[in-house]
């Protein structure tokens, strides 16, 4: 089987799609998936995938498709059938583009190699500011660490000499 239209049928899942690996074009759009899963990454001759209208909602689920290397036509958006939710979060298409590099077609909208190259500078900017936000959280955690550990020092020598000041002058009082 190379072609498999499925549409709108209320299936919830794309399980049993694992022994289809001479499928080519995969319809299974308006459906209530969820989740790609690791179900299509045994269909290594998918070029065409319509899965749009559904409920996928995760990047994680655009991601596992890289591993189908022939996919050149993608649709989680189609005028007919709907939107997934993941095409409502910010970076989609930029994501999508670096992580699916092969795909010709995003949405019905052709991909040209302008897209590319500026989706993978997008991409590389949020990831550069995504390292450093990271950097300067770890940077306040090691300051605030120290001040706390700083604080921890002077609240036990404080206590000592305090300790030290109360035993001489209870000495003081017992002569």
């Amino acid at each position: 089987m190379e072609v498999l239209w499925l549409c709108s049928n209320q299936i919830s899942s794309l399980e049993g799609l694992e022994n289809c690996s001479n499928l080519r074009e995969l319809w299974i759009a308006e459906n209530r998936i969820t989740a790609v899963g690791l179900h299509l990454q045994s269909a290594a001759r998918l070029e065409h995938l319509n899965i749009a209208g559904n409920q996928i909602a995760d990047y994680s689920d655009v991601e596992k498709l890289s591993a189908n290397a022939r996919l050149r036509i993608v649709s989680f958006d189609d005028c007919h059938f709907g939107k997934n939710p993941v095409v409502r979060a910010e970076g989609y298409r930029t994501f999508t583009l670096c992580y699916l590099p092969q795909v010709q077609r995003l949405d019905g909208i052709e991909i040209t190699q302008n897209d590319r190259e500026a989706a993978r500078a997008e991409f590389t900017k949020q990831v550069l500011e995504f390292n450093n936000r990271v950097e300067q959280v770890q940077k306040d955690f090691e300051r605030e660490f120290t001040e706390i550990d700083e604080r921890r020092h002077r609240s036990a020598n404080h206590a000592e000499t305090f300790q030290l000041e109360m035993v001489q002058t209870f000495e003081k009082l017992q002569q």
